[in-house]
């Protein structure tokens, strides 16, 4: 796997200071460095990004002048206006979308004077762009597909067939890596086989330039027993791998059997796993468990049980749609800390499976619910299990491109797991305008929250 294996200054570009630029003056533009000292067409922009992440990944910098006649060094450090630096952000930030088919993973800094190490006076800027080593190879540009030349500052068109077939072939076995991962799935004992569960796959985007990165056990150990702004669970039993880190949370059940288990790959991805609560109703004055009393808890639970007795229903396995929402939010609000912990703010790939759901009913605490199945009738699930987005091609991931610019806690987690959610409650057989059509349903899941604690 081709990784990013160049970094000039040792250090994330989040902790990168203007002065650490100084270092520039002895490095050559490449296979790893690109330098332009003003403002780039959008067209000439996307050939940079879509070359580097062709290949090794680079830096590029803009408002830094190179070396001419041979050396390609930084010999000056001009800066861009701040007009010019919020035009060149915005056209980065449109090559890169409308430019690149697909569109690659970037991380830009805009370090502002003065230095006087480096000569940029207060009123200018230098933009860093860092580009990985992409997952999607390869990324074409005008119908192109372009690579970086060792003494050359400007990318240039590939021809050559074999590098071409080998940049399919990359692309190809990183695509394999993650499709593996479905198939990791803990293990479940006979004695668990009527237990519904679900599987949630949350797999990065395979640059090893952020395998582990310093990120040991005691660090992952405090991130999982940590809390977060929003919703959050901290676990509680912790243990190695011999690829990650496992982390489970016991509370007062038996440590022997399955409880929720969070898998991390040193790689920065996870596979967390969850038992889903249901409860079992006969003729609806009658529960199997004390554990299925607690749907009465809910709002709407006992106008739900007349419903379903007035739709002539006998027997019902509801699936409590308020804590997959809420237990969805908290995995995707703890996977994101992790990321972060990490300095990785790259995107990610989601998915989730749902298992032994056969002739289950899904159930959330609204009133459009109800209105639902008095007009409709109940759900009742026709599948064993079910991937939520369907299908096991790459293509069939939701990309999660954590928006890190949100500061109120619940909009953050809920606009990084909106897709997936969608996916989820269709898959459990509730059209996704029900659900969140208004916003009764972030009620339901603190009324869910609360049933737990209480």
């Amino acid at each position: 796997m081709s990784v990013m294996a160049f970094n000039p200054f040792l250090k994330s570009i989040d902790e990168i200071d203007v002065d650490d630029l100084s270092k520039l003056r002895s490095i050559a533009e490449g296979w790893y460095i690109e330098y332009k000292s003003q403002v780039v067409p959008n067209q000439n922009i996307a050939k940079s990004l879509s070359a580097f992440a062709n290949h090794f990944g680079g830096w590029i910098f803009y408002g830094v002048e190179g070396e001419k006649g041979g050396g390609n060094v930084a010999v000056a450090f001009p800066g861009l206006s701040q007009s010019d630096t919020s035009k060149m952000i915005e056209n980065i930030r449109n090559a890169a979308k409308d430019s690149i088919s697909p569109p690659p993973y970037y991380e830009s800094k805009v370090i502002q004077g003065p230095s006087d190490l480096l000569g940029l006076q207060s009123d200018k800027y230098i933009i860093i762009v860092r580009i990985p080593s992409g997952t999607h190879l390869p990324y074409i540009t005008d119908g192109r597909i372009y690579r970086r030349i060792a003494d050359s500052s400007d990318p240039k068109k590939e021809t050559d067939r074999v590098v071409l077939d080998d940049l399919w072939r990359q692309r190809e076995k990183r695509e394999r890596f993650i499709l593996d991962r479905l198939d990791e799935m803990p293990h479940i004992s006979k004695g668990e086989e009527d237990d519904i569960f679900m599987h949630l796959f949350l797999l990065n985007g395979l640059d090893d330039s952020f395998n582990n990165n310093g990120f040991g056990f005691d660090k992952f150990v405090d991130v999982m027993s940590g809390s977060e702004d929003g919703y959050s669970i901290k676990f509680d039993n912790f243990f190695s791998d011999s690829d990650g880190f496992v982390a489970r949370y016991i509370g007062n059940n038996d440590p022997y059997n399955m409880s929720m288990t969070w898998k991390y790959f040193y790689d920065g991805s996870s596979i967390v796993s969850f038992r889903l609560r249901h409860y079992d109703w006969n003729d609806f004055n009658e529960y199997r468990h004390n554990e299925d009393a607690r749907l009465l808890e809910y709002e709407y639970g006992s106008s739900l049980l007349d419903i379903a007795n007035l739709k002539n229903h006998k027997y019902i396995k509801f699936i409590d749609v308020n804590l997959v929402i809420l237990v969805v939010l908290t995995f995707i609000n703890k996977h994101l800390r992790l990321m972060s912990e990490k300095g990785d703010l790259r995107h990610f790939y989601a998915k989730a499976y749902l298992n032994n759901i056969w002739r289950t009913t899904p159930y959330i605490d609204i009133k459009e619910y109800l209105d639902f199945v008095d007009r409709h009738n109940f759900p009742i699930l026709q599948r064993e299990d079910q991937f939520a987005p369907p299908g096991k091609d790459l293509q069939d991931f939701v990309i999660i491109n954590p928006d890190w610019d949100i500061k109120d806690p619940l909009i953050f987690q809920f606009s990084n797991s909106a897709v997936l959610l969608k996916y989820i409650v269709n898959a459990l057989g509730l059209p996704d305008s029900v659900v969140f059509l208004s916003n009764d349903w972030i009620n339901a899941i603190r009324r869910c929250r609360d049933i737990i604690q209480g």
